[in-house]
């Protein structure tokens, strides 16, 4: 950039998200804002003579000329400005790369880590002293047997209240997550699966992957779920995420998958092999940067 008034010193902060410069004639300080630190921007080739730039405006009480100094501020932004229809479109960068590089999610890092960790922050978090119940509890209205809450209308004459009579159907009720695996399994397809477990909150996460039960004896849920993980994992997306939510299950359910069935164990073992082979080339990855970093550090010009 060039000014019509000589810059006479300059200073960056210590994080280049400002400079400070001084000019001939002026006892004013001018705080600049680096716009990469603050909002999007695109960059462009250095052209080979400097950008006229305009130094800003100062505010004086003087009503008579607040009128003139609005203009003249209003034209140096417009110098100021970078036209952003010179063709140069914004670039949007698809959710992932390449198949061949591993992806993580847009999810913050507080997320997965709380995922992984729920009982600590729980126990953290408890109250000290246990709420005491009331004397006289107040009157409770009944509610029809499911996992969402519902009152029994007074005009439903085929729901008795007052009957003993328990439908074990209604006892395992299956999960907004179980009935995705079911309806992505046949399109083989677990997007939606994905976006449901991210629009949920680490509790709630945990309460779904807790809610998945062995019935009849048969690991169907347990099969679904280690299906999601695998199709997810080979695709290389949402890394961090899908660690969280495998650390979660087999923590959860490491007494059952010990009795699991062979197609259970199959499943496991195919994770095992994925896993391995995008942890192994990650570290390959990782241990050649630290290595080239090293080196270079100890070298001595």
């Amino acid at each position: 950039m060039s000014f019509k008034s000589p810059i006479t010193t300059l200073a960056f902060s210590p994080m280049s998200d400002f400079l400070s410069t001084g000019h001939v004639w002026s006892n004013v300080i001018y705080l600049w804002a680096n716009v990469l630190y603050f909002s999007q921007a695109f960059i462009q080739p250095l052209s080979s003579s400097p950008v006229p730039a305009t130094l800003p405006i100062l505010q004086t009480i003087n009503q008579d000329s607040s009128e003139e100094e609005e203009e003249n501020s209003e034209d140096s932004s417009d110098e100021m400005e970078v036209d952003e229809e010179d063709g140069t479109d914004a670039y949007l960068s698809p959710a992932q790369l390449s198949s061949e590089l591993i992806t993580l999610s847009t999810q913050p890092q507080s997320r997965w880590h709380t995922l992984i960790n729920l009982d600590l922050v729980q126990a953290r978090n408890a109250p000290e002293k246990a709420v005491s119940k009331p004397e006289q509890a107040p009157f409770f209205l009944p509610t029809l047997p499911g996992l969402k809450p519902a009152f029994v209308r007074p005009e439903d004459e085929s729901v008795s209240v007052s009957s003993r009579h328990i439908a074990m159907g209604n006892m395992q009720p299956e999960t907004p997550l179980v009935v995705l695996l079911r309806d992505c399994a046949s399109k083989d397809d677990f997007s939606p699966v994905m976006s449901h477990l991210n629009s949920l909150s680490p509790s709630g996460v945990d309460f779904e992957i807790r809610s998945l039960t062995v019935s009849d004896g048969t690991y169907s849920e347990y099969k679904l779920f280690l299906t999601f993980l695998l199709t997810q994992l080979r695709k290389c997306g949402d890394f961090e995420l899908l660690q969280a939510f495998l650390s979660l299950f087999l923590r959860l359910h490491s007494s059952e998958l010990s009795r699991a069935d062979d197609e259970v164990l199959s499943l496991l073992d195919d994770i095992s092999a994925v896993e391995d082979t995008l942890g192994g080339r990650l570290l390959g990855e990782l241990d050649q940067t630290l290595c080239l970093l090293g080196f270079l550090s100890d070298t001595k010009v």
